[in-house]
């Protein structure tokens, strides 16, 4: 999709879409920008409102800070009316009722997946009982949203390293000065630096509240950005503080629940994770609950026949791989499930290295390539301990997908366990 930015207004995702595009050639012509310096203040866009429709009124799950002067601050709880369905990332609401109305602007931009339509009975519906896309979407669809968030680096600031990696370092910084972000930097003259951009476009086809959030893309020269939300730790760093943490069985199970939705969603859109683990499952307190989301895709693939694909000279980590992955160098959506299965142990046993017992990777491979799998945890639930033991059947079929994993998880009584 060719960007003419000199000749089009910023949108809410920082670059311009096609609404807007067409919006504004029906209007007066929008002056030249003059790069980098700060813009006069930009007319909100006149759009005509759905609020009669029974079906516009929305509620915001979780609080939302503007990135730019185009979208709006949203109190968890505010009920808003959808005025124009810009993409299926971006909406542009009126706020309606609010905790906080001194002061705020009413109308402007959202994120979709920060909103869910109001039932009948007046509570929010799940955010995963939104119309999905019939369709997976193809590697040209995905780049053409990676447009929208192409970002300049001088947007942003890094403040301090958080992490690194084979890949590069991850350092928590601001946007605009204002939102903190976590800024995910390419080491400089790496021959896969694509793989960063096949993150960002696997990414950018995300919307589920229990995936890591991709905000931006810095790929104008090196080093290659990718910009995410900031959470605060991994899982497995919660998990190893769990005495301080005082992690309860009913925080254990909503972990579960929460990287189960999040792994359905993905199975839905026929993409695989190929590296979920504990390490990978990124965490951060919300009104005092412990709040977990999947993160780390520059493992994952679209499957092209929704079945199998091989892999020939990957990395992988060996203690959370199938038996098909290892000894076939096959992968399915099966294999996350046997994934899923590990990182189930890992989570009850607070953390446990997966067959610590081994400690050399090929006689895991050898160990798992015979039939055998982990033990159960101690005091380990038994219907977490039956869960695990289904994920980790060896004929792929046998094992449940991640619908059938998220709606057993939801339905079991943690008062019972």
């Amino acid at each position: 999709m060719g960007i003419v930015r000199s000749k089009l207004r910023q949108c809410c995702c920082l670059e311009t879409c096609h609404r807007c595009a067409e919006r504004q050639q029906s209007s007066e012509p929008v002056a030249e920008p003059v790069a980098e310096t700060v813009a006069e203040p930009v007319a909100e866009p006149v759009v005509e409102s759905k609020a009669d429709s029974e079906h516009s009124r929305y509620i915001a799950l979780a609080d939302y800070e503007p990135i730019t002067e185009w979208d709006i601050h949203l109190q968890k709880g505010d009920v808003m009316n959808v005025l124009e369905d810009i993409s299926e990332l971006w909406i542009y609401v009126s706020v309606l009722h609010s905790s906080e109305n001194v002061g705020r602007r009413k109308m402007g931009y959202v994120p979709a997946n920060v909103i869910s339509p109001i039932g009948n009975d007046d509570q929010p519906e799940d955010v995963n009982s939104r119309p999905k896309i019939s369709t997976r979407p193809s590697v040209d669809d995905l780049q053409e949203i990676l447009e929208n968030y192409k970002v300049p680096h001088s947007r942003f600031k890094k403040t301090k390293s958080i992490g690194s990696g084979n890949f590069g370092t991850v350092y928590e910084g601001l946007w605009n000065n204002t939102t903190s972000v976590a800024i995910k930097e390419l080491r400089e003259g790496l021959t896969s630096a694509d793989l960063l951009l096949k993150e960002a476009i696997t990414m950018a086809g995300f919307n589920h509240p229990r995936l890591l959030q991709l905000y931006a893309v810095c790929c104008e020269n090196e080093p290659f950005w990718l910009v995410m939300e900031l959470m605060e730790e991994d899982l497995l760093e919660v998990l190893h503080r769990h005495t301080d943490e005082k992690l309860t069985q009913l925080d254990l199970l909503t972990i579960c629940r929460e990287v189960a939705s999040a792994m359905a969603y993905l199975q839905s859109k026929d993409i695989i994770h190929r590296d979920l683990r504990a390490r990978n499952v990124m965490t951060k307190k919300e009104y005092g609950q412990l709040t977990c989301k999947v993160a780390d895709f520059g493992l994952s693939r679209i499957v092209e026949d929704g079945r199998f694909y091989q892999i020939k000279g990957t990395c992988l980590p060996v203690r959370w791989m199938a038996p098909e992955v290892l000894v076939q160098e096959m992968y399915s959506k099966k294999s996350d499930v046997w994934s899923f299965g590990v990182l189930l142990y890992e989570i009850y046993t607070f953390g446990n290295t997966p067959y610590y017992d081994i400690p050399n990777e090929q006689d895991v491979i050898n160990f798992v390539a015979q039939g055998s799998h982990l033990p159960c945890p101690d005091g380990c639930p038994d219907k977490i301990w039956n869960l695990m033991k289904e994920c980790w059947e060896i004929i792929t079929d046998n094992r449940p997908d991640f619908e059938i994993l998220s709606n057993t998880l939801l339905g079991i009584d943690e008062e019972q366990m």
